[in-house]
């Protein structure tokens, strides 16, 4: 733990659970706040923001995200029920960042939203009490999987509301006002833009670019950066709240940004940061 102004060690711990090592994947930062400091390590563990000593770990639960004092993660595949809650892999559950305990859970069983069993994607936070969460329900006989995304309130425990489910999807909160879907793995994509707040749609474009080879990379602040621009050509911004190409070129499209700096992540995981614009 290091200080935010400066950068000077305040402490070091480090708490190890019992059995086989976690996927590396799994092993990350999730957030902190007066209460804790959780971190992932394959299961949640949490530390003294004060001074590193150990306040609790639930080896039952994979976090994702912490908001507004409640851990959100996933039941951990072959955790058994107790009294604490449920231990079926797919099963959204939350727990006090203070005591790690047990606070609500979504999706125990088959419930028409794909239910326990479903395989986990991702969980993001989107400001306040809210994460967007991905997941891929079992698909119906002879269909394809495809993944689903719903925006959770972390302190009440409840869906605020799903998004339209698209093949191959992904969805992304630009850190202001709205939520963006996509099919991830067309270059001319489907996509369909929220409210961040209601979850209303405010438009579809069912081929997004007119058939040229976009890329949807980053979403950031009403715009979305694109590996070719909407004419075909350099990499383009997109604004979300006009429809139209912003003609910016930011050189390469990142993946993640705050509007200064962008991250461009390869394949094998390594990052490479860029001027969010030319």
């Amino acid at each position: 733990m290091a200080a935010a102004r400066n950068g000077e060690p305040l402490w070091r711990a480090e708490h190890i659970p019992a059995g086989p090592p976690p996927d590396p994947a799994d092993v990350f930062a999730v957030g902190a706040d007066d209460d804790a400091v959780v971190v992932s390590y394959g299961t949640a563990v949490a530390f003294s923001p004060g001074d590193g000593g150990l306040l609790w770990t639930d080896p039952g639960m994979r976090p994702g995200a912490l908001a507004e004092g409640t851990v959100v993660g996933w039941s951990a595949a072959g955790a058994e029920e107790d009294a604490e809650g449920p231990g079926a892999a797919g099963v959204l559950a939350a727990a006090g960042s203070a005591d790690g305990a047990r606070r609500w859970s979504l999706w125990e069983a088959e419930d028409g939203q794909g239910g326990a069993g479903s395989r986990p994607l991702r969980i993001s936070p989107m400001g306040g009490s809210r994460l967007l969460v991905g997941r891929e329900a079992p698909p119906e006989t002879g269909a394809e999987p495809a993944p689903e995304w719903a925006v959770v309130d972390a302190a009440a425990g409840e869906v605020a509301y799903w998004t339209e489910r698209l093949s191959d999807q992904v969805c992304r909160y630009d850190a202001q006002s709205m939520l963006v879907c996509w099919n991830g793995g067309r270059t001319s994509p489907e996509v369909d833009v929220y409210t961040a707040e209601g979850g209303d749609r405010l438009w579809n474009d069912p081929g997004f670019g007119g058939g040229v080879p976009t890329g949807i990379r980053g979403v950031w602040h009403g715009v979305v950066y694109t590996d070719k621009g909407l004419n075909g050509g350099s990499p383009g911004i997109y604004s979300l709240d006009f429809q139209n190409d912003l003609e910016l070129d930011p050189g390469t499209a990142p993946d993640l940004t705050d509007g200064v700096v962008g991250l461009r992540f390869a394949e094998d995981g390594t990052a490479t940061a860029y001027p969010a614009v030319a």
